[in-house]
């Protein structure tokens, strides 16, 4: 007999009570609850912990603020006294933005060529600073679907609503239909052309970020959300970070090369730009009802 008939015959012998079961009869038994072990704290021993616990707090902190001041002051002392033709910041650094850098780069912005390339990894944390500041926004005041609101304030925000299309200024809306296509446009112009011109991701996601927000007071929330949700607004920002910090990371990976650098700009600038939008329009959208 195979092994899968002599399992097919286990089971029927099973099932017709002709097999002893392998369950134990302890099982079946009812068991006494689980009692609780209640631990007791000692409060005047915790109190003499904490107590000891902030003793070496301050003095661990006193002795890095010690550490710091004398950095501080070591460099402060080492750098080059100011307006000296041989410092390096007035002659080296100078002569490589403006010489070299559109050989380099291949940008003719030398500003654009700074900041998203010699000084790419320090725009990159400016990046992260605006994405953490509106999640730490996001945190202390979005409210999703006006939860945790009492009842009275509910009342009071659907009243809010109800009366947000009959108070809203007739010349603001007709004024915003014609205006906010041309800031978009506008916006977008600015950021493509900041490789080679004066623009940019930081002063095109201001832009886009001020249309964003006129259409918002001029057409309302339910307007808005109907093309920037929650989780849209979620998506682009953070995909502009994930973008800039992939590109770059790349560009730091291959060590540079002035064809790679000559393709970074692009998509780092838009990346720049996607943050600075969100960041502007979300704080805009929390501090108003706390919702995007």
């Amino acid at each position: 007999m195979t092994k899968g008939k002599k399992k097919t015959s286990a089971f029927v012998e099973w099932v017709n009570g002709e097999r002893n079961s392998h369950l134990k009869a302890e099982l079946h038994e009812a068991h006494e609850p689980r009692r609780r072990i209640e631990i007791k704290l000692d409060d005047e021993k915790q109190g003499n912990q904490l107590l000891s616990f902030f003793k070496g707090y301050h003095f661990l902190t006193t002795l890095l603020c010690l550490i710091l001041l004398v950095i501080f002051l070591w460099v402060v002392l080492s750098l080059p006294n100011f307006g000296d033709p041989a410092a390096p910041t007035n002659n080296e650094v100078s002569r490589e933005y403006l010489v070299y850098g559109m050989e380099k780069t291949g940008s003719e912005n030398a500003v654009t060529a700074m900041i998203f390339t010699y000084r790419g990894f320090d725009t990159l944390g400016e990046s992260c600073v605006l994405f953490l500041a509106a999640s730490a926004v996001m945190m202390l005041l979005y409210q999703p679907g006006n939860r945790g609101v009492t009842a009275k304030e509910r009342l009071e925000l659907k009243k809010f609503y109800d009366l947000e299309p009959r108070s809203r200024n007739y010349l603001v809306t007709q004024m915003s239909k014609v205006l906010v296509p041309f800031i978009m446009l506008y916006g977008l112009y600015v950021l493509i052309g900041g490789e080679n011109s004066p623009g940019g991701g930081f002063s095109a996601g201001a832009i886009l970020s001020g249309g964003l927000i006129l259409y918002r007071h001029a057409f309302g929330h339910d307007a808005t959300r109907r093309f920037l949700s929650e989780r849209v607004f979620t998506f682009i920002r953070t995909l502009g970070l994930c973008i800039y910090a992939g590109v770059f990371a790349m560009y730091i990976v291959l060590q540079g090369g002035d064809a790679l650098t000559s393709h970074i700009i692009m998509p780092i600038d838009v990346a720049v730009g996607m943050v600075v939008m969100c960041t502007m329009y979300g704080f805009y959208s929390l501090f108003m009802k706390g919702e995007i």
